[in-house]
């Protein structure tokens, strides 16, 4: 699979895609390295994308504090 590390839209972080967390430097996240969720929406003008986790959170993923894979679909 291919890593993002906070690519936007054209990279292949687009509404939709399933991504799964890697690793994130805030603990009350709500979500730890493993989770997987689907992408609601892209921030284009900084890179953060919007998650909505398969556990219920909604944490955003930032490219310069967060990294995450996107899932292959099955």
């Amino acid at each position: 699979m291919n890593e993002n590390r906070g690519e936007n839209k054209v990279n292949g972080s687009k509404v939709g895609k399933r991504v799964r967390l890697i690793s994130t430097a805030r603990s009350d996240a709500g979500v730890k390295c493993g989770d997987t969720g689907t992408i609601w929406h892209v921030v284009a003008s900084n890179g953060v994308i919007r998650v909505n986790w398969d556990n219920g959170a909604r944490l955003d993923l930032h490219p310069e504090k967060d990294k995450w894979e996107a899932q292959e679909p099955s």
